[in-house]
Parts: structure tokens; sequence; C-alpha cells
């Protein structure tokens, strides 16, 4: 088994400060009981990339040993997509991406310093949470071009959140189902008559509108273009905020597509919460 922390010429600044300061011995412990269990699985790549983009090839080891955890029969090959789920006598693939705060006018802005108050960007976060999903339904059109998956074959987007500023915060709904489904800013109904709170509504939002005037969609899971997304898992997780006695995909949060070609079984997930809504 090869080294995790043996990257040549790394550069990513958080994978050269857990390997390196003499106060990360835990985290550097925990990264190597996580290599134990995935290296298997790692591409030929994976040890200089993970030097390079930390925090991406993370997310991908983790979320391979949180779905082996649960007693999947996972495999992996250099190309095609990241993790293949071995069901019966099919497939579930998994892609994995780790959007970040972007760059450009829609760029989520960074938060404020010294704990000041200020507005969460939410539309921002929505566009790189929109970007991240479009680039990987882009690589799922390809593969099936390509022949590398099936038509049949289910096939799920693992995103985590966590290097996009703000998108951490909680809410119901969370960030991911108002990138998904058209669900804007939770709206207080008061009542002249009554002088009270009444009820609470949601406000309806099918699209949001960048700097340049052009509109993303947030219908990802009412519009048939998507069907091949069979679900999306959707994670904050990082070496950083992890709580030792937490189970690993105990973060996960997982939305069917109820329009998906190709469902997922409601208990396929054993780990994390789980959102499956109807049309």
């Amino acid at each position: 088994m090869n080294d995790i922390f043996g990257a040549k010429k790394p550069h990513d600044e958080e994978f050269l400060s857990i390997r390196d300061s003499p106060d990360y011995e835990e985290i550097r412990d925990y990264i190597n009981l996580l290599w134990s269990q995935f290296h298997t699985l790692a591409d030929s790549h994976f040890i200089n990339e993970i030097g390079k983009q930390f925090h991406r090839r993370y997310w991908e080891m983790y979320l391979a040993c949180a779905l082996k955890n649960t007693g999947m029969d996972l495999s992996s090959e250099d190309s095609g997509p990241d993790l293949c789920v071995k069901n019966n006598e099919s497939s579930i693939w998994v892609e994995a991406i780790a959007p970040t705060n972007g760059e450009g006018p829609d760029a989520v802005p960074p938060p404020a310093r010294n704990g000041i108050a200020e507005e969460v960007p939410e539309e921002q976060v929505i566009f790189r949470l929109r970007n991240a999903i479009e680039t990987k339904f882009g690589k799922y059109l390809k593969y099936l071009e390509e022949g590398t998956i099936s038509h049949s074959a289910p096939y799920i987007i693992a995103v985590n959140g966590n290097k996009i500023s703000h998108a951490q915060i909680t809410s119901r709904p969370s960030i991911i189902e108002k990138s998904v489904y058209p669900l804007g800013a939770n709206i207080a109904v008061y009542s002249l008559k009554e002088k009270k709170l009444t009820n609470w509504e949601i406000e309806h939002r099918p699209e949001i509108i960048k700097k340049s005037k052009s509109t993303v969609t947030t219908t990802v899971f009412e519009d048939k273009k998507y069907e091949g997304i069979s679900a999306i898992i959707y994670s904050n997780t990082s070496v950083w905020n992890r709580k030792r006695d937490d189970s690993l995909g105990e973060d996960f949060l997982l939305l069917h597509n109820p329009l998906a070609l190709n469902p997922i079984s409601n208990d396929w997930l054993k780990v994390g919460d789980e959102i499956k809504q109807n049309i």
C-alpha cells in the first residue's frame, strides 16, 4: 500500500498543512485509516491528485468508505464514473464532485470576518451546486454515448458543498433541495385581523437569474431531461468538521429523483437521511 501523503510536487495548502503540522497527527491517523479501506479502489492518479486537490479527493475516498461500510460491493477503474456499486447482477454508478466558490460575478463571496452578521448569498450558492450537477450530468451523457454505462443503470451524483462558503448553514428546505426543486424563501403569513402569524409558505422559484441575465433552473427533479440522474447524495463533511464518534455517512442526505428512469430503492442507502418527493 502506497503512502497517501507521498504525492509528488504537492501544492494544495490544506494537504501540506495536514501532512507537515505536528498538531494534526490525529487527522493524519484518520486519513490513513480511510486510505487503508480505500486504496484498492483508488485510480492510478489518486495519490498525486490528492496533493493538488485535497478536499475533492478526500470526498471521493470518504464517500467510498462510507458506502463500503454499509456492506456495498464497490469497484473502480481509471476511466468512467468514480465508483461502481454492484447490486445483484446490475451496476449502480456514482460520481463524486466537490465544487468551490467559483469565479466571476456570480461567485460565492467568502464569509465576513470577525463574526459580522450578513445575508446568506443563497442564489450564488445554488449556482455553484447547479453547476456541479450539470457538470456530472454532462459526464453521464458522455458515458452513455461512449457505452461506458448502460441506459438501464442507475446513476447517482454525490455532491460535497463544504468548500462553498455559506453552504454549511442548515435550513429547511436545505440548500440542495432548493437546487433541484423550485423552492424559494420561507414566507411568513401574518394576519392583520388576528394580529399573529397564521402560516408559513415556501416561495415558488423555478429559476434564478445570474448577473449576465441568463437563467438557471431549479427544477432538475421536475424535468424529464434529467431522468438519467437517479438520485443525489449531498454532504458538507470535511476532515475538519467530522465528529470522532460519528459513523461514516451519517452526514449524507439522499434525494431521490421522482422522475428517475432508473430509480434506486428507498432502503438502498443505509446511513444518513433521505428525501423522496412525489410529483
